[in-house]
């Protein structure tokens, strides 16, 4: 009898626990389904800035960029990478593929899925 006592209340403990686990699971996707609502609303709202101003900025394909060279194609490169906030707009404008350069390469490709190389 004593021991049918015993398990009774480990397993009331256990659905009391099991029902305040729940019922906090629930308030954190609730949660997050609103922080998560706003930051698309934010997100949509920046895609709808950059389809006014035209869309991104093209990035010629003609040939391959990567570090270490230097080509106008490279300035392309950096205005479009700031844009999307890859990229500091500190980092300049010039012609060079240096390592900051390619460090905002690789987040690009990072965050797109992409095979991360630094090559574009």
């Amino acid at each position: 009898m004593q021991d049918s006592l015993q398990i009774g209340a480990i397993l009331m403990g256990l659905a009391g626990g099991l029902a305040i686990f729940l019922y906090g699971m629930e308030l954190m996707t609730s949660a997050l389904k609103a922080s998560s609502g706003k930051r698309l609303k934010r997100l949509l709202a920046g895609l709808r800035e950059v389809a006014a101003r035209g869309g991104w900025t093209r990035v010629p394909t003609a040939r391959v960029l990567k570090p270490g060279m230097v080509h106008p194609d490279v300035a392309v490169l950096r205005r479009r990478l700031t844009e999307s906030g890859d990229l500091p707009a500190e980092a300049g404008e010039g012609t060079v593929f240096d390592a900051t350069l390619e460090a905002a390469v690789r987040r690009f490709q990072a965050r797109h899925g992409l095979e991360v190389d630094g090559i574009v």
